[in-house]
Formats: C-alpha cells, sequence, structure tokens
C-alpha cells in the first residue's frame, strides 16, 4: 500500500468508523464492503511501500559495495554510516510525508493524525532495520545475535501496528 492508501483512511476516520470499501479491500455497495476492515486489512496499509522499495535497492546497493573479509582484512568497513543515513531518511520522509499528505486533504481544522502517522513510522522502522544487511544486522559482530535483533525488531513492529489497527478501525476522535 501507500501513503496515500493511509491519509485516505485518516480522512474517513475523521467522519465514521472506516468500512472495508474505506479501505480499498471490498467494492463500495456491497455487503461486504460495508463491514469493518480486519486488523490485517489495516496492517497492509501502514506499509510505505515506495519508500522502502527504494530503501531496499539502497541498501542492496550499498551492500554490494562492501568487500568480503579476508585475512588481511577480517572487518571490512561496512559504510554504517550510509546506511544509518539512509534509514533515518526512510522514517523522517514516511512520517513527514503522511503527515503532510493528510493535512492537505483532510477538511479544515483537522484532529492530528497521530495513530496513522505513528503506523506509518512504525512500519518504515520495522520494514528498515528488518531488510536483511540493514544497518542493524550489518552492525552486529554476531550474525546469531543480528538475526535475533532483526526478528525481534520484526515482531515489535507488527505488535504495535496490530495495536494501532485497532485504534483505526474506530472512528478518529477529535
Amino acid at each position: 500500500m501507500s501513503i496515500a492508501s493511509m491519509t485516505s483512511l485518516a480522512v474517513v476516520r475523521n467522519a465514521h468508523a472506516p468500512t472495508k470499501a474505506d479501505a480499498g479491500v471490498a467494492p463500495a455497495g456491497s455487503l461486504k464492503g460495508q463491514q469493518p476492515p480486519s486488523l490485517t486489512d489495516l496492517l497492509a496499509k501502514t506499509i510505505p511501500v515506495g519508500l522502502v522499495t527504494a530503501y531496499g535497492a539502497f541498501i542492496a546497493a550499498i551492500s554490494q559495495l562492501v568487500s568480503e573479509p579476508t585475512a588481511a582484512d577480517p572487518s571490512p568497513d561496512q559504510i554504517l554510516w550510509a546506511r544509518w543515513i539512509a534509514f533515518a531518511a526512510l522514517v523522517a520522509v514516511a512520517g513527514a510525508l503522511a503527515y503532510l499528505s493528510y493535512r492537505s486533504q483532510a477538511p479544515k481544522p483537522a484532529r492530528a493524525p497521530i495513530v496513522e502517522v505513528s503506523a506509518v513510522v512504525v512500519s518504515a522502522i520495522g520494514w528498515g532495520l528488518g531488510l536483511p544487511e540493514s544497518p542493524i544486522l550489518a552492525a552486529m559482530s554476531s550474525k546469531t545475535t543480528g538475526l535475533t535483533v532483526l526478528a525481534l525488531v520484526a515482531f515489535l513492529a507488527v505488535a504495535i501496528n496490530l495495536v494501532l489497527a485497532k485504534l483505526m478501525q474506530a472512528a478518529a476522535t477529535p
């Protein structure tokens, strides 16, 4: 999904509890479209797909620049500074775009989209740190520890966003 999907959902929540049609998972006017969206329907809306795709391509390119460990250089430069800058940009831009997109579409005056922006930011953090070759994995000296941390980050991101998705099933309070 995209930030535009989350923005549409946030604007709808200003008026009423969203339906499956509002979440874009069932046709408008259908019986199924009038039902409330599931947590997984809403969870899918939190992913800033375009930004995660660009970030993933960047991380893949950076990982190709890292030399293989050798006896002379058993710990080659992982270019962590660039990985962390890209990660910070992913999170900051995802949050900013979600907020600004909502502000441009919501009626004035509008509530602050705290739940929706938080969900997008948590998703960006989860994807940004959960990708192979992410800065957190590249910084870990132990592959076992690194993979454990990645699994924990992914679990926490999904768990937090499930709670936020539950909040998004209802109409927003001003």
